[in-house]
């Protein structure tokens, strides 16, 4: 008796609900161009328009610059956030994430074994209250500091507990400082090369006037703006709304989820 030929099976599901492997997005031609001058400069500010996609940038310049572990320094509502972007485009798992909160010796612990993950996320207030276990002699091999307009004011607690850390790789990250004053941006320049842009008043006299007021000096407006922008070129990662505004998408409702702690977090499971 000859053998039955094979019978083919029967299909087990249309092709149209069959799951097709998901595809990043293809960089635009600012998104590239930015990872470039991030590789080329280490250390740098990176001033793009909100929506352009600064998380991303970051993150895979990270990636190609081979970076084993990175310290996330960002407000309390953005953890969330970074920890869904650092999914998406790093393929970094729960296990490679780690979130320095709870009590003091919990976290501790966290910084003494910082090299179990590639990212931990902070935020600024925890870093304060745990700068010597961040900033030296501990030395980062990358630090990325979302948000980073709140390090403007030279004078603040937070910029001089930033400028005492110690790193390899750094990107101060900012979608809203490039709009504000001109001298905004030299303490990201100082944080980013402490030799080039190491006196504030040699580059307030450069960039803007400098007044003898009542009460000491003050600032007027902005002047050298073509030696400025220069500047930018070459020191940071800056693209103006000009070159983004045909890419980015219609306005939308977001939601972010927000993890509470402390006292709020007490009172939400006595309600619940």
């Amino acid at each position: 008796m000859q053998p039955s030929e094979e019978q083919p099976q029967p299909s087990t599901g249309s092709p149209e609900l069959q799951e097709e492997p998901e595809t990043k997005p293809v960089r635009r031609e600012y998104q590239h161009r930015a990872i470039e001058q991030i590789k080329q400069l280490h250390k740098a500010p990176v001033l793009m328009p909100r929506g352009a996609g600064k998380t991303r940038v970051a993150l895979e310049a990270l990636a190609e610059l081979e970076a084993k572990s990175t310290l996330i320094v960002c407000p309390r509502t953005a953890i969330g956030h970074w920890k869904a972007e650092i999914k998406k485009w790093t393929g970094a798992g729960d296990e490679d994430i780690k979130v320095a909160r709870a009590d003091p010796q919990t976290r501790q612990w966290i910084w003494r074994n910082r090299g179990n993950w590639r990212f931990i996320l902070v935020t600024y207030g925890t870093l304060l209250q745990d700068q010597r276990f961040v900033c030296k002699p501990v030395k980062w091999e990358a630090v990325i500091c979302d948000e980073a307009h709140k390090l403007r004011n030279r004078k603040t607690k937070i910029f001089t507990a930033v400028k005492a850390m110690q790193y390899s790789i750094a990107m101060f990250l900012s979608g809203s400082i490039f709009r504000s004053q001109v001298l905004d941006v030299w303490t990201l320049l100082h944080l980013s090369d402490k030799q080039t842009f190491s006196s504030f008043w040699k580059f307030a006299n450069t960039f803007v006037h400098v007044i003898d007021g009542p009460f000491g000096k003050e600032f007027g407006g902005p002047r050298n703006m073509e030696r400025f922008r220069e500047l930018l070129t070459r020191h940071a990662v800056y693209v103006g709304m000009e070159e983004v505004a045909g890419a980015l998408p219609g306005r939308n409702r977001q939601y972010l989820d927000v993890e509470i702690e402390g006292k709020q977090k007490q009172l939400y499971d006595r309600i619940w």
